[in-house]
């Protein structure tokens, strides 16, 4: 990808066009290897910056993908993020003012954008302005409304590429609302999991009872977890179960551990590792869900032994329980390996071109976030991506795989909620939902069923209603485990492949030349044979031949 621009671009934007171009393909579900991209950029300022052309360029890359005319009235800003949707940005306002003295009568804006007189507009619905309430300085308002008043030009929200996409381009892209159908294989797997930890802390929360009892804190945190727990299963949010089934059980089994050696108990929980370990190694990963399932339990192994490596001979109660159990959760998650799915080719070149993909996608998404946040704001993002390069350092590509997509998903989630205030978390989280539930549906018809992205899909759902920011988090990791296979080349015939890959036109015109090519050879052998025919003189009919049988054949 090439971008030439006068006056300069910054990083930002080479980053943000970037990744525009990734998402127009994938709106598409093209594969854009075989093509070079070249962006032109020309500005009267001194330089070009910020992420806000975002959205505009990605609706340029599928128009150019698509071969489709772009309406020439139509402005836009905003940025582009994970699921096609438009992002936040400042200065709206001025923006729509200078499009409008450019000549353009629609000027397309974030529908997160942060309004100014949604307060006003709603002690007065009938206002005809209601949907130009942007949140900047006072006097633009005035000479916003006065130019709508007079027709110039209308200012439009759009949450999304699909709600975007009819005001520059005529063909119609139809929103693909699919519902998630959950495979009765992953419903039941999961449901064996859930039931596993659950049991367990049923066991520990009798073995514990009489430590609790007294203890208004434990008391109250059991009651609460139940609860929680109860509703999970009831309504058949198995992943949520387990979830809270899990962090119970790393509290419970801290208080029965003080009652027993624990250096013994570390012993023999290193001895467990190193079996899991080995029957890991003998796993052959031939689809997108056995890449995923031992992502999840080597990680779950990794840290189990890095917690017992980091308290040495100083163990705690808390530390191993938690070692002890992220061991014990290794072990259940394993049962995913015999879930089925498209059949993809895997092998270690693969995972390590895989992993190398998504690291540098996940790089440019952190250096991006980081040239306009400060540095106590993107940590987390800087500490996924350093713990994504430790992995493909050590030859860990599927865990690299795993670590690339929550630096890229953290921030993905940091881009999207920069400038939106809180009143309007609900509406991003539902658009982020909404956006992995879409995902989620096509994964499915193409017979993949993303194992972690389906689960944290349903877990953000279940706290949507309690913690806004969790299920956000939870949404935005949700969409980047949601697309692994576009890492991998999947399983064809040769002579799929080739057709696939040979472009139409060329494929139309060797058609027509192979059969023109072999028209006129049967005319000239055709020619040639009545030439010889008129040349043979005629001759007198021969006997026919005596047949011998072979046998009597000297």
């Amino acid at each position: 990808m090439f971008i030439e621009s006068y006056p300069l671009s910054k990083l930002d934007t080479q980053f943000s066009t970037r990744y525009a171009k990734e998402i127009a393909c994938d709106f598409l579900e093209k594969d854009c290897g075989r093509y070079d991209f070249f962006y032109t950029i020309r500005s009267g300022s001194t330089i070009v910056g910020g992420p806000s052309a975002g959205a505009a360029l990605t609706i340029l890359t599928i128009a150019a993908l698509d071969h489709e005319p772009l309406r020439q009235n139509v402005a836009m800003t905003g940025t582009i993020t994970s699921g096609g949707l438009i992002g936040p940005v400042a200065g709206i306002l001025p923006k729509a003012l200078a499009a409008n003295d450019a000549g353009m009568t629609v000027v397309v804006v974030p529908a997160l954008a942060s309004l100014a007189l949604d307060e006003a507009r709603r002690a007065d619905p009938e206002a005809d302005l209601a949907n130009l309430t942007f949140n900047d300085t006072p006097e633009y308002d005035e000479t916003i409304a006065e130019r709508y008043s007079k027709g110039a030009f209308r200012i439009v929200r759009a949450a999304d590429l699909y709600d975007a996409l009819p005001y520059f381009i005529e063909k119609e892209y139809p929103r693909p609302e699919r519902d998630v159908v959950v495979p009765q294989t992953y419903t039941t797997i999961m449901s064996s999991i859930a039931d596993d930890l659950c049991h367990e802390r049923d066991r520990l929360l009798a073995q514990t009872s009489e430590t609790i009892a007294g203890n208004e804190t434990l008391e109250n945190s059991t009651v609460q977890a139940g609860r929680r727990i109860a509703t999970a299963i009831e309504q058949g949010r198995h992943y949520a179960a387990a979830s809270y089934c899990f962090g119970q059980n790393i509290q419970l089994r801290t208080l029965a551990l003080r009652e027993e050696d624990l250096a013994q108990e570390a012993k023999v929980l290193r001895r467990e590792l190193r079996s899991l370990e080995q029957q890991l190694e003998l796993e052959n990963l031939t689809t997108i869900g056995d890449v995923e399932t031992f992502a999840i339990v080597r990680e779950r192994l990794l840290e189990s032994q890095e917690s017992l490596d980091e308290m040495g001979a100083n163990l705690t109660a808390q530390g191993l329980a938690y070692a002890i159990e992220r061991g014990r959760s290794a072990a259940i998650w394993s049962q995913f390996f015999a879930m089925e799915s498209s059949a993809y080719t895997i092998d270690r070149e693969h995972l390590k071109d895989a992993c190398y993909a998504k690291l540098g996608q996940a790089d440019e998404r952190v250096t991006y976030v980081e040239t306009y946040l400060p540095d106590s704001l993107t940590a987390k993002s800087r500490d996924a991506l350093a713990q994504a390069n430790e992995d493909a350092r050590k030859g860990e590509y599927a865990l690299c795989l795993f670590s690339s997509s929550k630096a890229s998903a953290e921030a993905n989630l940091l881009s999207s909620a920069l400038a939106v205030t809180e009143p309007r978390i609900t509406y991003l989280v539902d658009e982020k939902l909404r956006a992995a539930a879409r995902v989620l549906g096509k994964e499915e018809a193409q017979g993949l069923f993303p194992i972690m992205g389906y689960s944290y899909y349903e877990y953000a759902r279940s706290l949507a209603l309690e913690d806004e920011y969790s299920a956000l988090t939870f949404s935005e990791s949700a969409l980047e485990l949601s697309e692994l296979h576009l890492y991998f080349p999947k399983k064809e015939s040769l002579l799929k492949t080739a057709i696939e890959r040979f472009p139409t036109e060329l494929f139309v015109i060797f058609t027509i030349g192979f059969f023109t090519g072999v028209l006129v050879l049967h005319l000239l052998l055709r020619k040639d044979r009545q030439e010889q025919l008129g040349r043979v003189p005629k001759q007198s009919p021969r006997p026919p031949a005596r047949i011998v049988p072979l046998r009597s054949r000297k």
